[in-house]
Protein backbone atom coordinates (compact mmCIF):
# COMPACT_ATOMS: atom_id res chain seq x y z
CA UNK A 1 0.00 0.00 0.00
CA UNK A 2 1.67 3.55 -0.93
CA UNK A 3 1.57 6.54 0.61
CA UNK A 4 -1.37 8.44 -0.46
CA UNK A 5 -1.03 12.52 -0.68
CA UNK A 6 -2.94 14.93 1.63
CA UNK A 7 -4.89 16.07 -1.46
CA UNK A 8 -6.45 12.16 -2.01
CA UNK A 9 -7.03 11.88 1.47
CA UNK A 10 -9.35 14.96 1.33
CA UNK A 11 -10.71 13.97 -2.42
CA UNK A 12 -11.58 10.62 -0.47
CA UNK A 13 -13.47 12.50 2.49
CA UNK A 14 -14.69 15.13 0.11
CA UNK A 15 -16.59 12.61 -2.30
CA UNK A 16 -17.73 10.47 0.62
CA UNK A 17 -19.67 13.54 2.20
CA UNK A 18 -21.28 13.41 -1.59
CA UNK A 19 -22.48 9.90 -0.82
CA UNK A 20 -19.95 8.25 -3.32
CA UNK A 21 -19.95 4.95 -3.00
CA UNK A 22 -16.32 3.33 -2.39
CA UNK A 23 -15.77 1.76 -5.67
CA UNK A 24 -17.06 5.55 -7.69
CA UNK A 25 -14.05 6.70 -5.80
CA UNK A 26 -11.48 4.21 -5.90
CA UNK A 27 -12.18 4.31 -9.98
CA UNK A 28 -11.71 8.49 -9.66
CA UNK A 29 -8.69 8.29 -7.81
CA UNK A 30 -7.08 5.38 -8.92
CA UNK A 31 -6.79 4.19 -5.19
CA UNK A 32 -7.83 0.58 -3.74
CA UNK A 33 -11.23 0.28 -1.68
CA UNK A 34 -9.07 -0.69 1.44
CA UNK A 35 -7.28 2.47 1.31
CA UNK A 36 -10.15 4.06 1.06
CA UNK A 37 -11.69 2.02 3.93
CA UNK A 38 -8.31 3.16 5.98
CA UNK A 39 -9.00 6.72 5.29
CA UNK A 40 -12.58 7.18 6.44
CA UNK A 41 -12.28 5.40 9.43
CA UNK A 42 -8.92 7.54 10.70
CA UNK A 43 -10.96 10.29 9.96
CA UNK A 44 -13.44 8.69 12.45
CA UNK A 45 -11.11 7.80 14.61
CA UNK A 46 -9.90 11.95 14.47
CA UNK A 47 -13.30 13.34 15.04
CA UNK A 48 -13.62 11.91 18.32
CA UNK A 49 -10.52 13.06 19.33
CA UNK A 50 -10.47 15.89 18.07
CA UNK A 51 -9.26 19.29 19.97
CA UNK A 52 -12.29 21.38 21.70
CA UNK A 53 -12.37 24.20 19.94
CA UNK A 54 -14.07 27.39 21.39
CA UNK A 55 -17.59 27.01 19.69
CA UNK A 56 -18.72 24.32 21.10
CA UNK A 57 -21.33 24.56 23.79
CA UNK A 58 -20.34 24.37 27.46
CA UNK A 59 -22.58 21.72 28.95
CA UNK A 60 -21.87 21.16 32.34
CA UNK A 61 -18.90 22.78 33.17
CA UNK A 62 -18.46 24.60 35.97
CA UNK A 63 -15.00 25.59 36.07
CA UNK A 64 -13.07 28.40 34.16
CA UNK A 65 -10.50 26.20 33.41
CA UNK A 66 -12.40 23.29 32.03
CA UNK A 67 -13.74 26.11 29.87
CA UNK A 68 -10.77 27.42 28.17
CA UNK A 69 -8.42 26.25 25.29
CA UNK A 70 -5.24 25.25 26.79
CA UNK A 71 -3.85 23.20 23.39
CA UNK A 72 -2.06 24.69 20.22
CA UNK A 73 -2.66 23.22 17.05
CA UNK A 74 0.86 21.96 16.76
CA UNK A 75 0.66 20.82 20.16
CA UNK A 76 4.61 22.19 20.82
CA UNK A 77 3.18 25.02 22.84
CA UNK A 78 1.19 25.57 26.11
CA UNK A 79 -1.21 28.32 25.68
CA UNK A 80 -4.29 29.02 27.87
CA UNK A 81 -7.21 30.88 25.84
CA UNK A 82 -10.57 32.55 27.23
CA UNK A 83 -13.37 31.63 25.59
CA UNK A 84 -16.75 33.05 25.66
CA UNK A 85 -17.94 30.69 28.43
CA UNK A 86 -15.10 31.09 30.63
CA UNK A 87 -15.50 34.64 30.90
CA UNK A 88 -19.54 34.33 31.28
CA UNK A 89 -18.43 31.86 34.61
CA UNK A 90 -15.69 34.33 35.75
CA UNK A 91 -17.84 37.35 35.70
CA UNK A 92 -20.52 35.38 37.21
CA UNK A 93 -18.13 33.64 40.02
CA UNK A 94 -17.06 37.00 40.35
CA UNK A 95 -20.96 38.76 41.07
CA UNK A 96 -21.64 35.42 43.75
CA UNK A 97 -18.41 36.47 45.50
CA UNK A 98 -19.15 40.20 46.15
CA UNK A 99 -22.86 39.28 47.14
CA UNK A 100 -21.81 36.85 49.28
CA UNK A 101 -19.53 39.47 50.90
CA UNK A 102 -21.90 41.90 51.18
CA UNK A 103 -24.41 39.48 53.06
CA UNK A 104 -22.29 38.01 56.20
CA UNK A 105 -21.92 40.42 58.72
CA UNK A 106 -17.72 41.05 59.37
CA UNK A 107 -17.76 41.43 63.35
CA UNK A 108 -17.72 37.30 63.98
CA UNK A 109 -14.17 37.49 61.82
CA UNK A 110 -12.49 40.04 63.95
CA UNK A 111 -10.84 38.58 66.75
CA UNK A 112 -11.07 40.55 69.81
CA UNK A 113 -9.00 39.74 73.11
CA UNK A 114 -10.86 41.61 75.42
CA UNK A 115 -14.04 39.59 75.09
Amino acid sequence: MANISKQKRYAVLWLKEQNKTDEEISSELDISIQQIEKITNQQASDDQNKIRNASEPVSNKSKIHDSMITQSVAGKHRVAVMTKQASEISDESIKNNKEKKTQQPTQSFIFNPNE
